[in-house]
């Protein structure tokens, strides 16, 4: 097996860093100048604090976000940034902890249920994001050519912040508009 060189590690290093765990945020706190790595933060130090119904809602809004991102962002290798948090996120826990938050996940999980309706009204409020993905951005394999060249041409952000939360996380249509 051959051994890996120095700049290797230093990006192996520099990928595999995680987001900080950070104090749990409701989704009365929820800004769209947050960004998602910042909200996968939260997510773990709502855990710490077994505030799970807030773990999964802070969590909701960090998908919406997240998959936001990957709309807008055109390299397609950045998007890894997304599946690194995810395993961030949900790492590490004890399994009572992980049955609790599977206990919150059934009921956000309900079409019907008010517990969905409530946390897509409250995301979508808030939402088309409005910060520079550079979590997300700095990721890419693409060579850019300036500082802007990141955000897919044409991009529309009313109309990618309706497919992260309608046609992929699955939010009530009536919650969202």
């Amino acid at each position: 097996m051959k051994a890996l060189g120095p700049l290797a590690i230093s990006v192996l290093c520099i990928l595999a860093q995680p987001a900080a765990a950070e104090p749990c945020l409701t989704l009365g706190d929820l800004t769209p100048d947050m960004d998602a790595r910042h909200l996968a933060g939260s997510v773990r130090g709502c855990v710490q604090e077994q505030r799970f119904e807030d773990a999964i809602q802070v969590f909701w809004a960090y998908s919406n976000f997240a998959l936001f991102d990957q709309q807008r962002v055109r390299d397609e290798s950045a998007h890894v940034a997304v599946q690194e948090l995810h395993g961030w996120i949900f790492s590490g826990y004890s399994f009572e902890t992980i049955n609790q938050l599977k206990l919150v996940i059934t009921r956000l999980r309900d079409p019907e249920g008010a517990f969905l309706h409530e946390t897509c009204r409250a995301v979508a409020l808030n939402g088309p994001p409005t910060y520079r993905p550079s979590y997300m951005i700095k990721r890419g394999m693409i060579p850019r050519k300036s500082d802007d060249d990141w955000q897919v041409a044409g991009f529309d952000a009313q109309k990618a912040w309706e497919n992260a939360l309608i046609n992929i996380n699955g939010c009530p249509a009536s919650t969202v508009r």
